[in-house]
């Protein structure tokens, strides 16, 4: 297995070729106990959300590289075309070490593995997320897995209520916000809306970023993904229907986690109206201080939100256009 693109990343197509793929140990005995990762909550599953897909010991956490240097190695890219039962149509590139997120080839594309492990996504790859990223202006590689999650659960969700999610009711439910910037790279999640809520999950993934791939745009890749086919949407009327929907659904069907959310809220709330109580004034004689009044905090999520507009990459764009 010795071709590549350019001279530069190994072409991993699903052949072990003299190596034993029986030699990749099944359990992860290395994890770091210090992160204490959380385990999925004992919650309902809907169907359309797939179970956690163990992979092979790998690493300790200590040990990756702190640069963005993925953690991707052969055997691990071997390991999980096997349990993930990804085709040998569909080509994968381990990057190099100089080689991050935003690097890749011109005709490839970067992907977490965790997309495919935790949330179940499969070649070719879900329309409504290549859909979603390129209307955003984005690549796959600047959406974290919480995008994903988001996503996958609310399609669920969706079916669950007689629905289809497409990309309207998806951008409707949902905040797109930017997070923090990693040089030159930045990230982007998404924050669910009108009350709407999600249990049976892990909400961290540690390390996540440090275990990516590049693949290759073809059909089987990405099907027939055409961004030119791509036309804005009316507005539907029934959209706050939907939402409803979608909200009461969600708490019945996550009933410990819309309790935990709603009494979070109710912390919060009060911490502030603690904190806005006006003290008494000053005992007389003493100097007031003059300046700007301090304000007390505020109860909105306060990540900072996209202020820059997303400008499509050239080299993105035309990495999903059929030629």
């Amino acid at each position: 297995m010795n071709s590549s693109v350019k001279g530069e990343s190994e072409v991993l197509n699903g052949e072990c070729g003299d190596r034993s793929c029986e030699g990749i140990p099944h359990e992860d005995t290395g994890s770091d106990p210090e992160l204490g990762e959380e385990k999925v909550p004992d919650c309902a599953r809907l169907d359309g959300i797939p179970q956690k897909i163990e992979m092979p010991w790998r690493s300790s956490s200590r040990s990756l590289a702190r640069d963005g240097q993925s953690g991707m190695t052969e055997d691990i890219v071997i390991a999980l075309r096997e349990r993930v039962g990804i085709s040998d149509a569909v080509k994968i590139l381990v990057p190099l070490p100089d080689q991050r997120p935003m690097d890749a080839p011109p005709g490839w594309f970067c992907l977490y593995e965790c997309f495919l492990t935790e949330f179940g996504i499969r070649f070719p790859v879900l329309p409504l997320l290549l859909e979603y990223a390129y209307e955003r202006g984005v690549a796959l590689s600047q959406l974290t897995h919480g995008v994903v999650r988001h996503m996958v659960f609310s399609a669920a969700l969706a079916k669950a209520a007689g629905m289809k999610l497409d990309r309207e009711l998806f951008e409707r439910i949902t905040d797109l916000r930017a997070g923090v910037k990693e040089g030159g790279f930045k990230r982007f999640h998404t924050s669910m809306k009108h009350d709407i809520v999600f249990g049976d999950h892990r909400t961290k993934i540690h390390h996540w970023t440090r275990y990516y791939f590049f693949v290759k745009v073809d059909r089987a890749s990405v099907g027939d993904f055409d961004p030119r086919r791509i036309v804005p949407r009316k507005v539907n009327t029934t959209l706050k229907e939907k939402f409803r929907t979608l909200r009461d659904l969600s708490r019945e069907t996550w009933a410990d986690a819309f309790a935990e959310t709603e009494r979070k809220k109710k912390e919060k709330k009060g911490k502030a109206i603690a904190i806005a109580i006006p003290l008494p004034d000053k005992l007389p004689g003493v100097a007031r201080k003059t300046g700007l009044r301090k304000r007390a905090p505020a109860l909105v999520d306060d990540d900072i939100l996209i202020s820059d507009p997303l400008h499509v990459s050239p080299c993105y764009s035309d990495n999903f256009v059929r030629k």
